[in-house]
């Protein structure tokens, strides 16, 4: 596994970029919460609907997205989220595509993007079929293994050989702060079950315990055949670093979110 992002800053918008897909040429980042005109908890670069952002505000963030990455705006697809594995194939721009938690497609110049903010965000790419994922990963939908159902779909609906597929894992709230309790750790030791004593370490206290995402995240791409080698992560805490990232649960329900772009080329 690659470990590590590259980070960028163009006249303070400041987003990241895997190493992997950067030497394969594909237009894609994973944004911060810098660079953009949002005010309050929402500053500075909110993309999330419904938070009490103003219509500007988005529109001005987006719009430094798309000018400084390149993207073609005007046909982006996005996903309502929620939280479950269903994957939807965008033939054609779809705005807020509903009942779904990933994307997939074959089609260029279409930017495909996921909502973040502490859930782990993952983009792959099929570097001999052309075609691109984007897939939001929250707890839910990591222990039901949503990045293997999404490699599934894409071997499914277009032939991809895992073996080709370059995945790479954002920001996301880390092994270091994604406190639980029992409810959730039994859900996780069902679905990894051998796997589970990596993922999951318990507080001294006795009643909590940690679980780290990004790693199952990882664990659900190797069991769908993704070579270790094909495999990056950025490794940074989202929580711990809320000055430069939104978290959820660093704004107790007052957050922005940030997004997880990629696009075919034309």
């Amino acid at each position: 596994m690659n470990i590590g992002f590259i980070h960028h800053n163009i006249e303070g918008f400041c987003y990241l970029t895997a190493p992997s897909l950067d030497e394969c040429g594909v237009r894609h980042c994973f944004t911060t919460r810098l660079g953009g005109v949002s005010k309050a908890h929402l500053s500075e670069l909110n993309l999330g609907f419904g938070r009490g952002d103003d219509e500007f505000a988005l529109k001005e963030n987006y719009r430094r997205v798309f000018d400084c990455l390149g993207f073609t705006g005007e046909n982006l697809s996005t996903t309502m989220q929620i939280h479950k594995t269903n994957v939807a194939y965008v033939e054609k721009p779809i705005l807020r595509s509903e009942n779904c938690d990933a994307l997939i497609t074959d089609k260029p110049k279409i930017p495909l993007m996921s909502y973040c903010a502490d859930c782990v965000p993952i983009l792959i790419y099929d570097r001999r079929k052309n075609c691109a994922a984007t897939c939001h990963s929250g707890w839910r939908g990591t222990a039901s293994k949503i990045a293997l159902v999404t490699v599934q779909r894409m071997k499914s609906l277009f032939g991809s050989d895992p073996e080709d597929l370059l995945c790479a894992i954002g920001p996301s709230i880390g092994k270091c702060c994604f406190e639980v309790m029992d409810d959730v750790v039994d859900i996780f030791k069902e679905s990894f079950n051998e796997f589970s004593q990596e993922l999951i370490k318990e507080d001294d206290d006795g009643i909590h315990y940690r679980i780290n995402l990004q790693k199952a995240v990882a664990l659900a791409l190797y069991e769908a055949g993704i070579p270790d080698e094909n495999l990056s992560m950025a490794d940074e805490c989202t929580l711990c670093h809320n000055d430069l990232y939104f978290s959820s649960r660093g704004g107790k329900k007052l957050f922005g979110a940030m997004g997880a772009f990629i696009e075919l080329k034309g």
